[in-house]
């Protein structure tokens, strides 16, 4: 059996830490059941424009360091064992001023959200000890308060690269260093992918019906999973159809909405015909040979009572005309063309059928009803 699946997203955007978590919802048909599926993902929140800190470049190698220590930009922690000698060795750098080092503070804690180093916000609370693997790849600061994307080692000793973590407000927490003082944050491409939640339930479908024999579309409206089932088109020859969701654009002889009689369509038919834009003559008369009427517009068997107005509810498929009288087979079943009206001239030759649709004017040869019904997943 060939499954039909489609799905159809919902995004709901959540925040964490220095990440952005979405939550998506799809809605998918396997066999005779819909899937109603939650899932979460998590990705870095952007920072980029706060600090060249959180611009890591990406596609490019880092500069390999075997070890920390050799340009110091805050000065060495090593000698600390308390997050209280450390909030009070920045606070000291802060006070000294030694190569802008207060104007750096300043902009890296506006960066993380502050706004700035002396932020009341900011206490001892907020400094905690962080271990980085050797090898930890990220943005790092130097003495003179450059950066430089690097892969740092600890020294070939294999042991971990201790700093501090300075809690943000805004989630972006930044690490200072222990052995140089510098400024660092990893670089983290979080990508993963978690079901919250999935269900499935049996569709309420028809007796005996075999949806491997349906068109079937899946689609969220509010939150919720709708299945569209419609007949398959049946027309080997040309494949499968191009689904259509909009006829406002590639229109071929311009929309008839306005016209209500057999009468008034046979008008607009010697209009175009008359006035012969972009080749409307030749168009309507080969429209009219295909079904029979072998002088086209002027046969004489063809007048306003071949005309008559049709609906097509729940879709249509057909090989349809376009702009520039291009044709493809289409499929026309969203929701939106539920009630296709159009203008059917009935063929002569017991064979196809010509409509031509009023919201764009395009011609229909062969127009297939779909039987196109809408029902709820239910799995909500």
């Amino acid at each position: 059996m060939n499954l039909k699946l489609t799905l159809t997203f919902l995004a709901f955007a959540t925040l964490t830490t220095a990440f952005a978590q979405e939550t998506f919802k799809t809605c998918y048909v396997k066999g005779d059941s819909c899937y109603s599926v939650t899932y979460s993902t998590t990705t870095p929140r952007d920072y980029s424009g706060r600090h060249v800190l959180f611009r890591a470049p990406k596609g490019q190698k880092p500069k390999r360091l075997s070890r920390l220590g050799s340009n110091p930009q805050f000065e060495t922690l090593r000698f600390y064992t308390t997050t209280q000698e450390v909030y009070d060795h920045l606070h000291r750098i802060y006070g000294e001023n030694k190569k802008g080092n207060a104007a750096e503070l300043d902009n890296l804690w506006r960066a993380m959200g502050y706004t700035g180093f002396k932020d009341e916000r900011y206490t001892v609370e907020d400094v905690t000890p962080v271990y980085h693997d050797p090898g930890v790849v990220g943005m790092l600061g130097a003495g003179g308060n450059t950066y430089l994307y690097a892969k740092v080692y600890n020294n070939g000793t294999g042991k971990p690269l201790k700093g501090y973590r300075m809690t943000a407000p805004d989630g972006n927490d930044i690490t200072i260093m222990e052995i140089c003082g510098n400024a660092f944050i990893e670089d983290v491409d979080i990508k993963p992918t978690q079901v919250v939640s999935k269900k499935a339930c049996k569709l309420d479908l028809q007796p005996g019906e075999d949806l491997s024999k349906k068109s079937v579309n899946s689609f969220l409206k509010d939150g919720k999973c709708y299945v569209r089932i419609c007949d398959k088109p049946a027309n080997e020859e040309n494949g499968a159809p191009v689904k259509v969701t909009t006829l406002a654009h590639d229109q071929q002889f311009g929309p008839m909405t306005e016209l209500k009689t057999s009468e008034e369509v046979y008008g607009r038919l010697q209009l175009l015909h008359k006035e012969n834009k972009r080749g409307n003559r030749a168009e309507v008369d080969r429209l009219l040979k295909t079904i029979g009427y072998t002088n086209g517009l002027n046969d004489e068997r063809f007048g306003a009572q071949q005309i008559s107005v049709v609906n097509y509810e729940g879709g249509v498929a057909a090989v349809m005309g376009g702009g520039e009288h291009q044709y493809m087979f289409s499929e026309i079943s969203t929701q939106n063309y539920d009630n296709l009206r159009g203008f059917l001239i009935k063929s002569l030759n017991d064979e196809c059928d010509l409509t031509i649709i009023d919201v764009c004017g395009n011609a229909l040869y062969c127009p297939q009803p779909m039987n196109c019904r809408t029902i709820e997943c239910g799995c909500d």
